[in-house]
């Protein structure tokens, strides 16, 4: 890695944080840092679910800022707290090899049923391009979400 790309990614560092620098703990034992995306789970089955990054989490209540709009939440009141995990490479292949494999076998069949190519020609076209569209998934994939374990309740 050349020296200027090393200074920038310790600059972009400095300027967003790092994960694990700084983090909140709450009384309950709980430890996220802020910036972190969550998603938050109430206990209430008619409540809606909040998503946000972490503001602050102080005593036994977590802020959330999603946008401009700005929720909080008490820790005992959720069901669930779930945070934005690493990259899920498995669901990316599957998503990019269902993308390629559906839309060559809709345009492939319509070719074959038209006399355009073989069955052999579009079984083969088929397989390949599925297999290029779950590695394309996989260098894309999408980040999962992590469920943490919430604290217990003390009696």
């Amino acid at each position: 890695m050349s020296a200027s790309m090393q200074r920038l990614l310790a600059g972009l560092t400095l300027a967003f944080g790092l994960p694990g620098l700084a983090s909140a703990q709450s009384a309950s034992g709980l430890v996220l840092t802020p910036g972190t995306e969550v998603r938050l789970t109430p206990r209430m089955p008619d409540a809606r679910r909040l998503r946000g990054r972490v503001m602050v989490l102080a005593r036994d209540t977590i802020v959330l800022r999603d946008g401009d709009a700005i929720s909080h939440s008490a820790i005992g009141d959720l069901a669930a707290i779930e945070v934005r995990g690493g990259e899920d490479k498995r669901r990316g292949f599957l998503i990019g090899a269902g993308i390629a494999g559906g839309i060559t076998a809709v345009f492939g069949g319509i070719d074959a049923s038209k006399g355009e190519i073989s069955n052999d020609d579009l079984v083969g076209t088929l397989i390949l391009n599925t297999l290029i569209g779950g590695l394309v998934g996989y260098a894309f994939a999408p980040k999962g979400w992590m469920r943490i374990p919430l604290p217990s309740a003390e009696p």
